[in-house]
């Protein structure tokens, strides 16, 4: 192939989340670190997810931010990886660093407070929540950690695994848009991103082509994923260690109890545990799986993600 052959030019970033946390685990809530939380079992299967999807690339260089999740994440995908190259720490990859919440009483109003903070991002000191980092300053060392990367010549495909501010930072930088798109990139845990960056063209100029955003191999298709990442968290928190909240579980001859089935996060249909039932009375219950967002009969449970389902332990959020 000719060297002045665009692919000789061009180089890959397969750009990640790190897989689901649960900040408000007994640990996290006890040490009061968030910076230490690591994968919980849902995201383990997220990381084994995309480590099966990114299984037959040849990655030549592997990065993440050094916090626990991100290394943890990279470190199962690069597992799946023949002749994995060595897993490289950027500080400059840590998430956001944020500052104050002002008092809400609702988690609406929390919700509605936090997208707020990305959507002014833009604004010259905006900072993540009061008295948090400025995004300009974060983006610009996002951004290095990147062009540090870059600046390496010996490489065509890299992995990267950061966090959800940082990877908005740098797919609002990709496009060209400064901080104005930062709102607008979902980052749903355990995604992956792609983006090329060619070299050359006019002036030995540098140009980035997002190919795909917020790829997520354990639901590629977001069935039933209509939360995002932060609503899913805010909606877990307040259900405590429930797996299966069951909103209209049906009543039936007679019954006049509520239950909650186990197995319904199997994709089964529940049963009703009154003690005079019909024997092996099937219910088509209705409800909401706490761990992919599904609503609905639980037997219609979306048959892409009950493994993540029934391998996460009580009380994740997503």
């Amino acid at each position: 192939m000719s060297t002045s052959h665009p692919l000789n030019r061009r180089r890959r970033v397969y750009l990640m989340r790190h897989g689901h946390v649960d900040y408000f685990s007994p640990a996290v809530r006890e040490s009061g670190d968030i910076h230490s939380v690591c994968l919980s079992a849902r995201g383990h299967s997220e990381a084994e997810a995309a480590g099966k999807a990114l299984a037959h690339i040849p990655f030549d260089r592997a990065l993440c931010s050094g916090l626990p999740r991100t290394r943890e994440t990279a470190e199962v995908v690069l597992s799946f990886i023949s002749d994995a190259p060595e897993l490289r720490i950027d500080s400059n990859l840590v998430e956001l660093r944020g500052g104050k919440l002002a008092p809400v009483k609702t988690r609406e109003e929390l919700i509605a407070l936090m997208n707020s903070y990305f959507a002014r991002a833009h604004l010259p000191g905006a900072t993540n929540h009061e008295g948090g980092e400025v995004f300009a300053q974060a983006q610009a060392r996002a951004v290095s950690a990147l062009e540090n990367l870059l600046s390496e010549q010996d490489w065509k495909t890299a992995l990267v695994v950061a966090h959800e501010g940082i990877n908005r930072l740098l797919l609002s930088w990709a496009c060209n848009a400064e901080l104005l798109a930062m709102s607008s990139f979902e980052q749903d845990t355990g995604c992956i991103n792609i983006v090329d960056f060619d070299y050359g063209g006019i002036e030995g100029a540098r140009r980035a082509l997002i190919k795909a955003i917020n790829l997520t191999p354990h639901n590629y298709l977001k069935y039933g994923m209509n939360l995002t990442s932060l609503e899913a968290i805010m909606e877990t928190r307040s259900q405590g260690r429930s797996r299966l909240r069951v909103e209209a579980f049906p009543r039936d001859r007679g019954c006049t109890k509520r239950a909650r089935d186990p197995m319904a996060s199997r994709g089964r249909a529940g049963v009703c545990r009154c003690r005079n039932p019909p024997s092996g009375q099937r219910l088509a219950a209705k409800a909401r799986c706490d761990r992919c967002g599904f609503r609905g009969p639980a037997a219609m449970h979306p048959p892409d993600s009950p493994k993540m389902c029934i391998d996460g332990s009580p009380g994740d959020t997503p």
